[in-house]
């Protein structure tokens, strides 16, 4: 199992976010995980900010600190960036919609030319 989820995690993080956006996934999972004091510890004793933006790095400090309990801890992370995954890419759908929504058909505008007066009798 560990063998599985070790080349799951790098390729899954490669895929779904950048090195920024990984350190913080990783921050705010092990925050809500452990608790913040616990949170820093850990990334402190895996070597700092610089070791959550390598995957492969990552990885292989928190085996070497949790041994095989980094399965959970990896596995939480990957769930929490598909999740914001998804999130930001539904938000970017709906906005997308809201925009063609609004620079649609005048029908929808009552002060557009083409309208249907909403004020009838002037």
């Amino acid at each position: 199992m560990e063998g599985a989820v070790a080349e799951d995690f790098a390729g899954e993080v490669a895929r779904l976010a950048s090195k920024a956006h990984l350190a913080e996934v990783i921050k705010q999972s092990l925050n809500e995980l452990l608790g913040e004091p616990a949170a820093s510890a850990v990334v402190y004793h895996l070597g700092g900010y610089e070791a959550l933006q390598n995957p492969e790095v990552f990885e292989g400090k928190l085996r070497d600190l949790f041994g095989t309990g980094a399965n959970l801890i990896l596995r939480y992370i990957l769930r929490k960036m598909e999740t914001s995954l998804e999130t930001s890419s539904s938000s970017e759908t709906s906005e997308k919609s809201r925009c063609s929504q609004h620079t649609g058909s005048n029908s929808k505008n009552p002060f557009a030319k083409n309208s249907q007066n909403p004020f009838p009798g002037e």
